[in-house]
């Protein structure tokens, strides 16, 4: 547990640095030393919403330097970098930002990458830090470092990981806030057939209007189970734990070729309206759930959208995915 430390007074980030030069620490006094670090930076985020470069880098060589003491005496980092009071200091980084920029924000981003280095240790640790980017402020470009973190993972960045190319750099998703709680996606997917070809089933996960969504490509393989010809590609959405679920989906979804294609996405399928589902079933599974996750996509007969395949790339082409759209409560 982390006991919380004040801000003021002594230097923890300075004083646990001389500590960790020094030679014969054990266990114990390795564990203690970086509790308190934890405490003191949760602490400093806590008070000061604007950091500064100076403390940022202390903490940060606190932090390594705690990270290769823990390596050399066998602790596991997490035990220590995502340890729980009330919430994780992940989360206490990420919803005390004013906003999500990574400009901005480039001094949470390199505190956040330094814990992450430490894998996710549970589910739990990760939807507490997924929770802090959720609701009012819907920090999506927060969710898409914590989403690619390592460690206990969820089952769409599951399914990728299992390709030797399944998180291809060229691949990103992109969320624009629009008018009147209306939200924009563009999701780029390099490889699309091929990667189809491979597991079936294609799919990301976003942060827009306070619910964290999970949208998937799939390939009907198996038409005996599902209500659509062999062949067919659909397009699921449903919102993912800790979202809350419930109202409606109201949108439209585009999907093209070629991103400067002079064609109105909105206008290629039809405006829809789905009720928010949660994805209950999918969203613990870890990476020996590969061919599971496929399966329970297959045996979910629900589709908000059926995709032509006159508007999926080649082979080799990738495509360009737009949703737009917002949630309703009735």
């Amino acid at each position: 547990m982390v006991t919380e430390v004040q801000s003021h007074g002594t230097d923890v980030f300075q004083e646990s640095l001389s500590f960790f030069k020094l030679q014969g620490y054990t266990f114990d006094s390795v564990r203690s030393i970086g509790l308190q670090i934890i405490a003191k930076l949760v602490s400093y985020v806590k008070e000061n919403p604007n950091l500064d470069h100076v403390t940022v880098d202390q903490a940060i060589e606190a932090l390594e330097a705690c990270g290769v003491a823990c390596s050399n005496l066998g602790i596991p980092p997490a035990t220590i970098f995502h340890a729980t009071h009330d919430h994780t200091p992940i989360y206490w980084i990420i919803i005390t930002a004013p906003s999500d920029d990574a400009i901005k924000e480039h001094l949470r981003y390199r505190i956040l990458e330094t814990i992450l280095k430490a894998p996710f240790p549970n589910h739990e640790t990760r939807v507490d830090a997924y929770a802090a980017c959720l609701g009012d402020r819907s920090y999506h470009n927060f969710f898409q470092l914590l989403r690619k973190a390592p460690g206990v993972q969820s089952a769409t960045v599951s399914v990728e990981h299992t390709l030797s190319w399944g998180c291809d750099s060229r691949e990103m998703v992109e969320v624009e806030k629009g008018r009147k709680g209306w939200f924009y996606v563009r999701w780029t997917i390099p490889r699309f057939r091929a990667r189809m070809r491979a597991v079936n089933s294609i799919g990301t996960e976003f942060v827009a209007q306070g619910r964290l969504w999970s949208i998937s490509f799939s390939l009907v393989t198996n038409p005996e189970l599902v209500k659509f010809p062999y062949g067919s590609t659909i397009f699921r959405m449903y919102a993912v734990h800790p979202s809350s679920f419930g109202g409606y989906f109201e949108g439209k979804l585009g999907v093209l070729k070629d991103r400067h294609t002079n064609v109105m996405f909105y206008n290629d399928i039809n405006r829809t309206v789905i009720p928010v589902r949660l994805l209950t079933q999918l969203d613990q599974m870890n990476e020996s759930g590969r061919d599971e996750v496929g399966d329970l996509l297959h045996r979910d007969i629900s589709a908000n959208w059926v995709v032509s395949n006159d508007l999926l790339p080649t082979l080799h082409g990738g495509c360009f995915v737009y949703l737009y759209g917002h949630v309703t409560s009735n």
